[in-house]
């Protein structure tokens, strides 16, 4: 039997209900009806009889027949009595003239009366009781009627709408799997054309390995066209070894599992292997048999060896000793390295989700993030020192290097930040400047700083009119103190000395410790003169006061000596030595005062217009002639090189002193040819050394900072080269600390192209300036030469000797040669050996000397090591 669904039963009820309601609303018409029917009949029937009644008893009673009225009744009852059940007939006295009653009892009485002439004093009262229960007897079978038709018509209802039901279900399934059959097959070939489309392989196998079918992406990944491959084993597209491989550890988890995926190596047609991926599906017959499998196959080599590079990116990143940190586009972190962690204190844990804000120290204000991240946005990396925070709180610097990644459309998708800590570096580097630019003793700037910033403060007050004081100071009798009290307590005297010179000048002058017991003090912008003569009194009237040195008071007093720019001297050099002779001129008048320097710069300044009008005309006289001094091995003592240095033979003057005539040179553009005519002159003679059978040596030549600038540098000294033949080993280019600083980026470029073409680059006077040490490694140096100042007084001066030796492993650290100037004692060179500096230049070995003396003393020197030799 069919069961109908539970929506096919809903309908059905819902049906059976609706015909049930109509049904009984019918029934109730039809009840409603037939009663309506059958009262009217009976109303009709009771008029009649009471019209007859009524007739023939109003007869009776005019003739006053009471006794027929008996007989007439009992003989018309005899035909009426199924439904009459009283009759009653009045006198209008209301005396009864005849009365029946059925024995029947009455259900539902119908009463009609009427009224008859009875005599002229009144009317008589015919009264008949009918009982109506016989209409609701006759209605039951009408009910019965009704009941019995709902029935079997109720159960024919059903049998017709289940039948219906059943049928329009039985359509609609098949109409549904029409459509299902019709979509299905539609299906099916559209998967088969994708299947057929794709560009990874698809293949299907029987349950003997048999190949059944295979698609384009098959025939493209290994080689095979379908239809020679068809029909042939699985096994020949596996590479050697592998089938079993498939056997033992794929196919069994396959059968198992339904499914199943795997990395294996196929090969193709040409006999080329590769690694694919491998998912399986399992077939199975009726009776759920393995009756096959489909295999889809992925080349999957390139994301192999992506993967092992990644491998070692990642053992890389996890093994190098520089933080490593990744963010998203929006700078939230989501990678960094063990070094990061190390560095930073904080754990991987901590730090990923946040902004690397939380590293901030606080340290740079907003223009230094907007300029770092314009260069960001516009060059896709930044690199550059910043100070960040611990999770312990610490301050600290590191060199930092960001670079923006974008995706294949240039989208940007992460920022890629490699950082170290060069907090060692700093405190190298503040200490190396401390030992170069710092007296020990007093902590006041030593003559190399106060050089420094004598420099820049003429040079702003060259740009700005005004004038700057020079004061020196030297202590009176301060030997005494030394001979009587000790050189502690000379020392503390000198400490003591300089916190009253600090603590009585302004903020902006720089106070100096010149060396022993001399003292200078350089006040920029000064205004008027009266202004210094304030300090200077100012100073005479604290040093009126004792010094209370191991409780005793000491009294000691300055002499005081000053000069002016520019009324005494544009230069350094010479505003200090006016200075110190007008110091001394003080102490000549008795000590305890201060004198200004007086002489006139006349013959000076006609002095520097000739000689400058003069050196226009050097350079085209043949005037200029090299000098050289030779570089000799500290180990071996034999000579590796030779500077170069320019002197001018003026006809009148004789020899006059680059110093006099280089600053000059660079105030014009002569410095550039005259520059080009050493490096030319410098090659030229290099290749005569050669030429005379003399070992070949490097010659350096010195660069000036206009050389150093000019925009074709490079090709400059390639041109000289090639045109001298002179190869580039064996030339050497010498370019003072101070120069580096100036455009750093440029100086890179055009050190590093100078660089390429094979030339050595040595650093000059190293120690004076302020190079940064984080920059130093950026340049494509090979020396470092340590100036001449450091080493004069290495054998007794332990700031010097501490200088030296930090320069020397500094130097050597990265990995950088040491020539060490001015060397002229053999103390000198025994301590410079002790320590491992590379090279030597000096007088000690010989002082500049012109091309002949320079030939003769390279023969006799390779003459005497030939010998040695032998």
């Amino acid at each position: 039997m069919i069961r109908l669904n539970p929506r096919e039963k809903r309908r059905l009820a819902i049906s059976i209900l609706a015909f049930l309601l109509i049904q009984i609303l019918g029934a109730f018409f039809l009840v409603y009806k037939e009663r309506h029917a059958l009262l009217a009949d009976k109303h009709l029937h009771v008029a009649s009889d009471l019209a007859i009644v009524s007739l023939t008893t109003q007869n009776f009673l005019q003739s006053k027949n009471y006794s027929a009225i008996e007989h007439f009744m009992e003989f018309w009852l005899k035909y009426h009595t199924e439904n009459i059940r009283e009759i009653k007939i009045f006198k209008p006295t209301g005396e009864t003239l005849y009365q029946y009653c059925s024995k029947r009892p009455v259900d539902v009485p119908l009463k009609k009366s009427t009224s008859i002439d009875y005599d002229p004093g009144g009317k008589a009262v015919i009264e008949l009781t009918y009982d109506l229960g016989d209409i609701e007897q006759d209605l039951l079978w009408t009910y019965l009627w009704l009941g019995t038709t709902a029935i079997i018509t109720n159960i024919l209802f059903w049998f017709m709408m289940r039948l219906i039901l059943i049928r329009q279900r039985e359509a609609k399934t098949l109409s549904n799997r029409t459509e299902e059959l019709s979509s299905a097959n539609a299906q099916l070939q559209l998967q088969a054309q994708i299947v057929d489309q794709t560009h990874d392989a698809i293949i299907s196998t029987d349950s003997q390995d048999i190949i059944l079918s295979w698609n384009r992406g098959a025939e493209k990944l290994l080689g095979f066209a379908g239809e020679n491959i068809q029909g042939q084993s699985l096994q020949g597209l596996f590479a050697d070894g592998e089938y079993a491989f498939f056997q033992e550890n794929i196919f069994p988890l396959l059968l198992r599992n339904g499914q199943h995926e795997g990395e294996v190596r196929l090969r193709k047609k040409n006999g080329e292997s590769f690694a694919a991926h491998l998912s399986l599906s399992r077939l199975q017959d009726q009776e759920g048999e393995f009756s096959g499998m489909v295999c889809y196959a992925l080349d999957i080599s390139e994301r192999k060896k992506a993967e092992e590079w990644m491998r070692l990116a990642v053992k890389f990143l996890d093994n190098t000793t520089e933080a490593l940190l990744v963010t998203d586009a929006a700078g939230t972190i989501i990678e960094v390295n063990p070094a990061f962690e190390e560095m930073a204190g904080f754990s991987r844990e901590e730090v990923l989700g946040q902004n690397p804000r939380i590293l901030k120290s606080d340290r740079h204000d907003k223009a230094f993030y907007d300029k770092m991240w314009g260069q960001l946005r516009t060059n896709g990396h930044w690199q550059g020192e910043i100070w960040d925070r611990k999770k312990n709180g610490e301050v600290y610097p590191k060199w930092l290097s960001i670079s923006a990644v974008h995706n294949e459309r240039g989208k940007l998708t992460h920022y890629v930040a490699i950082s170290a800590d060069i907090s060692d570096v700093k405190q190298n580097q503040e200490r190396l400047e401390n030992l170069a630019h710092y007296d020990q003793l007093t902590g006041l700037p030593n003559r190399r700083l106060f050089n420094d910033r004598l420099q820049q403060a003429i040079q702003q007050a060259s740009r700005n009119q005004q004038q700057v004081a020079i004061i020196v100071i030297d202590l009176d009798r301060f030997k005494e103190v030394n001979d009587t009290l000790g050189h502690s307590a000379g020392d503390a005297l000198l400490v003591k000395v300089a916190a009253l010179l600090n603590s009585n000048v302004r903020s902006s002058d720089t106070v100096c410790r010149m060396g022993g017991d001399e003292f200078i003090i350089m006040m920029p912008a000064v205004g008027e003169v009266d202004n210094v003569i304030d300090i200077v009194q100012k100073l005479l009237n604290a040093f009126a006061q004792p010094f209370l040195l191991n409780a005793e008071a000491v009294y000691i007093t300055p002499s005081i000596g000053i000069s002016m720019y520019p009324y005494d001297s544009k230069t350094q050099e010479t505003l200090i030595k006016n200075a110190d002779t007008a110091m001394y001129h003080a102490k000549r008048e008795g000590r305890n005062n201060f004198q200004f320097y007086q002489e006139s710069m006349y013959n000076d300044v006609l002095e520097r217009l000739t000689l400058k009008n003069r050196l226009h005309q050097a350079l085209e006289r043949g005037e200029f002639q090299l000098f050289y001094q030779i570089k000799v091995d500290t180990v071996t003592e034999e000579v590796v090189g030779a500077e170069a240095l320019i002197r001018w033979l003026h006809p009148e003057k004789g020899f006059i002193s680059p110093d006099r005539f280089i600053p000059l040179a660079e105030e014009s553009d002569l410095i550039l040819p005259i520059g080009q005519w050493v490096i030319r002159e410098a090659c030229t003679q290099s290749m005569m050394l050669q030429k005379m059978g003399l070992a070949p040596i490097i010659i350096a030549v010195n660069l000036s900072a206009r050389q150093l600038h000019q925009q074709n540098m490079p090709e400059i000294i390639g041109a000289i080269l090639q045109e001298t033949g002179l190869p580039a080993k064996y030339l050497s280019v010498e370019i003072t600390e101070s120069m580096l600083m100036h455009d750093v980026e440029d100086t890179i470029k055009t050190l590093a192209a100078i660089k390429q073409m094979g030339l050595s680059i040595a650093i000059d006077d190293f120690g004076t300036g302020y190079s940064s040490l984080n920059y130093l490694k950026r340049f494509p140096i090979d020396t470092l030469k340590v100036d001449r100042s450091f080493v004069m007084d290495i054998t007794k001066d332990d700031d010097d000797k501490a200088v030296v030796i930090s320069i020397i492993g500094l130097a050597h650290n990265l990995k950088l040669e040491v020539v060490a100037e001015g060397v002229e004692t053999k103390e000198e060179l025994e301590f410079l050996k002790a320590h491992d500096c590379d090279i030597i230049q000096g007088y000690y070995f010989s002082k500049p000397l012109p091309w002949h003396d320079f030939v003769a003393l390279l023969k006799e020197r390779q003459k005497k090591q030939e010998t040695f030799l032998r």
